[in-house]
């Protein structure tokens, strides 16, 4: 790790004093003279003509994607936020280009520690920039791994699967085309279909009929996974969780859950893309 000097160091905050207040003693200020909109935009000019190797901004879309775009190679940006942002991979043309996934109000002076101390090392950059993200600073660039998520995006390709392996299935074409497959074997096992199979692969009670407070946890939980509101996924993903908590455990998912399904399915596709 380089030898800290607080000439390197700069701090953006359109929203004084709360980014800055974690950094005064080691960051220093980008000076600006405007206000409103323009305040982001001349913090962005700023950064773009002056010497520093590493920046934490709290700024607008525009001078961000600015600042990607042109910032020089072997300088690190990271971007914060008053509601935190989703995972995302590593932005900017030559820079490092970060966003933290951690709210600016939740920060702590050990999060910000780890990520001078980790973003100092040029060889911790060069894995970042390959995707790898030490552990001191996961927390702050990756949410936990989505596990209710990702069990319950493979327990739908198993339904699927096994409708689109039943040439006699009424969905059995649909299937195939949402699993961009022409054709599947035989599966071993139809129990997939079963909303047991479900519920018990997801963690739930397994009894005939499942309670308000099961499901109501379930979709507390998938909420969390989603992070950030998760609006745009979460309708189509709620009325799958619906349709997996209503009815009884034998029951198996139909033609009458073709919407829940296919619709929840294509919606956690969207999701993990965006991990």
């Amino acid at each position: 790790m380089r030898e800290v000097n607080t000439t390197d160091f700069k701090v953006f905050d359109h929203d004084d004093p709360k980014l800055v207040q974690h950094l005064e003693d080691i960051f220093s200020r980008v000076p600006t003279t405007r206000g409103g909109k323009e305040k982001d935009i001349e913090a962005a000019d700023i950064l773009l003509h002056t010497a520093w190797r590493i920046a934490f901004v709290h700024i607008l879309d525009d001078p961000w994607q600015n600042l990607c775009l042109n910032t020089p190679e072997s300088r690190v940006l990271v971007r914060f936020s008053t509601e935190g942002f989703r995972p995302a991979h590593p932005e900017g043309a030559k820079a490092l280009c970060l966003r933290c996934v951690k709210k600016i109000d939740q920060l702590k002076p050990e999060d910000i520690r780890a990520l001078l101390h980790s973003l100092n090392d040029e060889s911790t950059c060069n894995s970042i920039r390959n995707r790898v993200i030490p552990k001191p600073i996961r927390h702050l660039l990756l949410r936990e791994e989505p596990h209710r998520l990702r069990a319950l995006h493979v327990l739908m390709q198993g339904i699927l699967a096994s409708w689109a392996s039943n040439s006699g299935h009424k969905l059995c074409g649909k299937a195939r085309r949402c699993l961009r497959v022409a054709a599947i074997p035989p599966l071993p096992s139809r129990k997939i279909e079963l909303r047991s199979t479900i519920r018990k692969g997801l963690g739930l009670s397994t009894d005939v009929h499942l309670s308000e407070d099961g499901a109501k946890a379930l979709l507390d939980e998938i909420a969390l996974e989603l992070g950030v509101e998760g609006e745009e996924y979460k309708p189509p993903i709620d009325k799958l969780v619906a349709s997996i908590c209503k009815g009884e455990s034998v029951a198996a998912f139909d033609e009458n859950d073709e919407a829940a399904v296919f619709g929840g399915f294509s919606a956690l596709d969207e999701v993990f893309k965006k991990l």
